[in-house]
């Protein structure tokens, strides 16, 4: 299911259906008579591309995505005895393995953010461990076992990281945190726009969590040149975010 799961995922996202839509334009208008559907086909692909390739559409629902879960300063949440939570949680995301790269050029963007944020606030709050979850994909090293490594480096002991190396999606983070640690509230360190999802397959397991979300993909546009919003791959991620995390929450709603 995981892998049938990402591959139409794979095949959804707006770059390769807008392929496939000229694709299929262009034989259908070489090959048969029907040139007013070669011709529409076409218009929707192209179309795709200029809507998911800049930001005025996606933008604003990336900002009510990621909104669901604001980010709220850690000293509000720690300073309430009634919600303190017991360890910080930093799901897994996505990496390489290539030495002799350092390990901040063999994580992903994702992981990088996250891990960073998490260790931000293991360092600001040394009772706190840190847990680190992911697996390692056609990779030799776990994505845990990656963001660990980071932690380390950056000066957290060895004796505050706790790594699960086998789950492969979210909802298996949530299960093999609920098994080791059942009675704890966590903060939850993911990127903003993975929160929703995230609070839904933990609240799911029967765990308490504080969302903590970091990485927002949302921009005020006011700040860029006009020149700066044309058709670039800086906005096409930000519009593949949205359609995969939207279509994670379907899931949801389906498993559910």
């Amino acid at each position: 299911m995981f892998i049938i799961k990402k591959l139409v995922a794979s095949f959804i996202m707006p770059l390769p259906l807008a392929i496939l839509l000229i694709l299929a334009a262009s034989l259908l208008f070489i090959l048969t008579k029907r040139k007013k559907l070669a011709i529409s086909l076409n218009l929707a692909g192209l179309i795709l591309l200029m809507v998911t390739t800049m930001p005025f559409l996606t933008n604003g629902l990336l900002q009510t995505l990621e909104s669901r879960h604001m980010y709220t300063l850690d000293t509000e949440y720690m300073s309430d005895i009634t919600t303190r939570p017991n360890a910080i949680i930093v799901l897994g995301c996505g990496h390489k393995n290539i030495e002799p790269m350092p390990i901040t050029s063999q994580l992903a963007h994702c992981s990088l953010a996250r891990t960073v944020e998490g260790v931000r606030l293991a360092l600001k709050y040394p009772e706190l461990d840190l847990i680190f979850t992911g697996y390692s994909g056609n990779h030799p090293i776990s994505n845990a076992k990656m963001n660990s490594e980071l932690a380390l480096q950056l000066g957290i002991k060895p004796s505050r990281i706790h790594v699960f190396e086998s789950p492969k999606d979210t909802a298996e983070e949530a299960r093999v945190i609920k098994q080791h640690f059942d009675n704890s509230d966590f903060i939850l360190v993911t990127e903003a726009s993975h929160m929703a999802r995230s609070v839904n397959e933990f609240k799911q397991a029967g765990l308490r969590v504080i969302p903590n979300p970091t990485r927002h993909l949302y921009t005020d546009l006011d700040n860029y040149y006009w020149y700066q919003l044309k058709p670039s791959a800086f906005w096409l991620e930000q519009s593949e975010r949205l359609i995969y995390e939207h279509l994670g929450l379907i899931y949801q709603k389906i498993k559910y």
